[in-house]
């Protein structure tokens, strides 16, 4: 289908109506010249390239930056010093003793299952609140020896005053040397 002008009075008519709408005059007889139109250019969407992008950073993100579904064969524990391995292994264990005076001793059990021997070891005590809150650290080093696979017991370690919210005494091991 064309646009064609009418012959009569110059309206618009298309080439498949019989009269003109506009007038009423029946086909031109002459040759109707070409009407031309013009045609409404849209802006280009860019909701299609942004989708594009998005799924573009979704793959991205799924197949770089995801935790690995295979448990066996990416997820291998790291390699620990032997520092490292003492610190994490060795157990303590404390009894605290408050005199009538509010100096805090406590007595320590410190076990070694490691196959490393050690010595000059650094205790740190925390006491807490009945609420978990910690009131105060006291710190004390053990001067002697502890071998490989043994316990060592150590009575009335001076810890200094007692906090006077205190509910319970948490020691652990903080530091030590190795024996050679």
């Amino acid at each position: 289908m064309a646009l064609f002008k009418c012959g009569e009075c110059q309206g618009v008519v298309s080439s498949l109506a019989p009269r003109c709408p506009h007038c009423g005059a029946p086909k031109p007889m002459r040759t109707i010249q070409a009407v031309q139109t013009t045609t409404v250019r849209r802006r280009p969407s860019h909701g299609k390239y942004v989708l594009y992008v998005l799924a573009g950073l979704c793959t991205f993100f799924y197949v770089f930056l995801r935790e690995p579904i295979i448990s066996g064969s990416s997820n291998k524990e790291p390699v620990l010093s032997k520092r490292q391995i003492v610190l994490r292994d060795v157990t303590v264990s404390s009894e605290e003793k408050v005199d009538k005076f509010g100096f805090m001793n406590i007595s320590v059990t410190i076990g070694n299952p490691t196959d490393y021997k050690i010595k000059n070891i650094k205790i740190e005590c925390t006491d807490k609140s009945n609420t978990f809150a910690e009131l105060k650290k006291n710190n004390n080093i053990v001067y002697d020896y502890l071998d490989d696979h043994q316990k060592l017991r150590v009575k009335d370690l001076e810890m200094g005053m007692a906090h006077p919210q205190r509910s319970y005494t948490m020691c652990k091991m903080i530091g030590f040397d190795f024996r050679d």
